[in-house]
């Protein structure tokens, strides 16, 4: 890592650009390489490889059109371009949406099956602090990637926030991180599995290795994840065996027991947070545990009265979970913060009505107003965001700083 970065720096900007035209899908993914210049291959990549990708989906999409048969060759063409047209369409807009005061890079990009990307928004070159989001289920570039960018924009603004409140650096990056292939969505249950998430973790290592080798700093200092469902059993197998220096918890679907504890992730102590809302009765289900209020079919004992999210919760049907280590466990040991409504110094925060990151943010990019809809942890002027925006630059909901 550090020969690539000296190698790099010691280019001449016409050298650079020749490597990031002429070597794009190497030079975007190289670990060493500055950020700024991973974006512009990046950006050359999508450039080059959507207009045809484009074309010849068209092309065999008017043969299906027409009933004309596609040999097995075009079959397995018209799947894979619909993957990549969709999921370099989805990165077009991603970066369309940025603002020079939340600029976005994409500093990661494959075309495999499926694509794999992650999105910067701030200046991961220069930031003092980078936060890297993990998805849970059903996240793809293709249908994910805007959403997931802008839930990682609401972080940003409210990290920037915090630090104007606790006089801390405001020069802050956070990545939306689409860079496994997360389980499909119901019916499946890959959920239950922890297959994908140990492909995810070593993915994720890989790429938090990266912005330590390329920014210089000792691995795991200045760096934050914050992790939703299926994206903390991920995040937590690649804390395991890759520092950070926060790790924030939201609506886990469970923990795998290889990590039994949290003194079995490379995380300094009181730096491990997890919050579910009251009303996420879904992310249980991913730990193997169908959960209906206490009061309900006239059930009295609580799940696991060490855990604040389900105390006042029933279990009703056990599933054959390989992760179902809950994080908000007394007995895992993660600290807690609330996702549920509050009113804090005089401001109501909004709890998140589900198990959902970014319905909010999803809303709006489809250009529907719903002052009244549903709001997801990362969506804005929610509990969930604001105090995952303190806990992932390491300080407590109240503003202290964790030493």
């Amino acid at each position: 890592m550090g020969d690539v970065k000296a190698w790099w720096t010691g280019l001449d900007a016409d050298e650079r650009t020749a490597l990031v035209t002429g070597l794009s899908t190497v030079v975007g993914n190289l670990g060493g390489v500055l950020y700024a210049d991973r974006g512009r291959a990046n950006q050359h990549t999508l450039d080059t490889e959507l207009p045809p990708a484009q074309a010849r989906y068209r092309e065999l999409s008017g043969k299906v059109a027409r009933n004309d048969e596609l040999t097995p060759a075009e079959r397995a063409e018209y799947s894979r371009l619909a993957e990549v047209v969709g999921s370099l369409e989805a990165l077009d807009k991603t970066l369309l949406a940025g603002t020079a005061s939340a600029p976005r890079t994409i500093v990661s990009l494959t075309l495999g099956h499926p694509p794999l990307a992650a999105v910067a928004v701030g200046d991961l070159d220069t930031a003092s602090n980078v936060t890297v989001n993990v998805p849970g289920m059903g996240s793809t570039v293709a249908d994910s990637m805007e959403a997931w960018t802008g839930g990682a924009e609401n972080l940003l603004m409210e990290q920037r926030n915090v630090a104007a409140r606790v006089k801390a650096d405001q020069n802050v990056a956070t990545v939306a991180w689409i860079g496994y292939d997360s389980p499909d969505m119901p019916p499946s249950v890959e959920v239950l599995g922890s297959a994908k998430a140990e492909v995810g973790a070593r993915n994720l290592s890989t790429f938090l290795q990266d912005v330590s080798g390329t920014r210089g700093w000792n691995s795991g200092d200045h760096l934050s994840v914050v992790a939703h469902s299926y994206g903390t059993t991920t995040a937590t197998l690649a804390a395991a065996k890759t520092p950070v220096d926060n790790l924030v918890l939201l609506a886990s679907a469970g923990v795998d027991p290889r990590v039994p504890n949290v003194q079995a992730v490379d995380v300094p102590t009181g730096h491990v947070w997890a919050s579910q809302a009251s009303a996420d009765f879904v992310a249980n289900i991913g730990r193997g545990a169908v959960e209906v209020p206490r009061t309900a079919f006239g059930g009295d004992q609580p799940l696991n009265t060490g855990n604040p999210f389900t105390s006042t919760r029933s279990l009703v049907v056990s599933l054959p979970s390989t992760h179902p280590l809950n994080p908000g466990d007394g007995t895992w040991g993660a600290r807690t913060f609330s996702s549920d409504t509050e009113t804090i110094d005089g401001r109501k925060w909004r709890g998140s009505d589900d198990h959902g990151a970014t319905p909010a943010t999803e809303a709006a990019i489809a250009g529907e107003s719903r002052e009244d809809g549903d709001r997801g942890y990362l969506d804005a002027g929610t509990t969930p965001l604001r105090n995952t925006a303190y806990t992932s630059l390491g300080y407590t909901p109240e503003g202290k700083e964790i030493r």
